[in-house]
C-alpha cells in the first residue's frame, strides 16, 4: 500500500481512508498489514489520491486542501464572501 502524507495530516487516517474508499476499517488495516489491495480497492485508493493531489494543486497547499471540509461533521465550511473588487 503506498505511503502518503495523510498519516501526518488526518486526525484518524485509517478510519478516514476506510470510509472514503468504502472498506471496513478492520479490512483496510488487514490489507495494510498484508501490504496488498484487491484491484478494485487499489483503483478506489488511486482515485482518492488523484482527487487529493488535484485539490492541493488548485488550492495551493495541503493545509488549505484538507481544511476545506470540517473533519468533525464532514460538511463544507462556509466562508464569508469577498468584498467586490478584491
Amino acid at each position: 500500500m503506498p505511503r502518503c502524507g495523510c498519516r501526518k495530516t488526518l486526525p484518524d487516517p485509517l478510519a478516514t481512508l476506510a470510509r472514503v474508499i468504502g472498506l471496513p476499517e478492520r479490512t483496510l488495516a488487514r490489507r495494510e498489514k498484508e501490504r496488498r489491495l484487491r484491484a478494485d480497492e487499489s483503483d478506489r485508493l488511486l482515485r482518492v489520491a488523484r482527487v487529493a493531489t488535484s485539490a492541493e494543486d488548485v488550492l495551493g497547499a495541503q493545509a488549505k486542501a484538507g481544511g476545506a471540509a470540517d473533519s468533525q461533521s464532514g460538511t463544507r465550511r462556509r466562508h464569508a464572501p469577498r468584498p467586490a473588487g478584491h
